[in-house]
């Protein structure tokens, strides 16, 4: 399902979205305090099988990978994560996984939205920095700093012509 020319800079959008959910929630979560998960599965902080951590992450990737334009990307990104925002987190709600403290679903919805945006405007500038930068012989990129140095001949070797020409 992976587009294997493109992996790296899936990845790359993957963790982009995942580092800004972690920040991101770290502020929301900790600092306002306007969510709490109540049930944990490993004693971390923010929990890290959050779906801002692993579906958001994912369904981005994904996104990137099917869609070519702008347009598309945010129309399908707002759709996987009203899924996510309207859908699951009501349920893990419901379930007495997740509460909300002063905090709205639209608010959560908008959050993971503008990560996903965000992440993917951040690929789409290191893919042009990347691409702006001129390109060096084929030789160097491969060895970088294995290239082979200038030899002299050996004393011995003054009268082995067939090395020295």
């Amino acid at each position: 399902m992976v587009d294997k020319k493109r992996l790296t800079q899936l990845l790359l959008l993957g963790s982009l979205s995942a580092i800004g959910f972690v920040i991101g929630g770290f502020a929301i979560v900790q600092l306002l305090g306007v969510s709490e998960y109540k049930i944990r599965l490993l004693p971390f902080n923010p929990p890290l099988f959050d779906l801002a951590v692993t579906l958001a992450p994912i369904i981005f990737m994904m996104l990137a990978q099917y869609t070519e334009s702008w347009k598309s990307y945010i129309l399908w990104a707002g759709f996987g994560m009203a899924v996510l925002t309207f859908g699951i987190l009501p349920l893990y709600s419901l379930i007495g996984i997740y509460q909300l403290h002063k905090w709205y679903y639209v608010y959560q919805f908008l959050y993971m939205l503008t990560d996903g945006v965000i992440a993917r405007a951040l690929l789409t500038w290191f893919i042009y920095i990347e691409k702006s930068q001129p390109v060096e012989s084929p030789i160097s990129q491969e060895f970088g700093v294995l290239q082979p140095t200038a030899t002299k001949p050996l004393i011995d070797d003054k009268d082995d012509t067939m090395d020295n020409q």
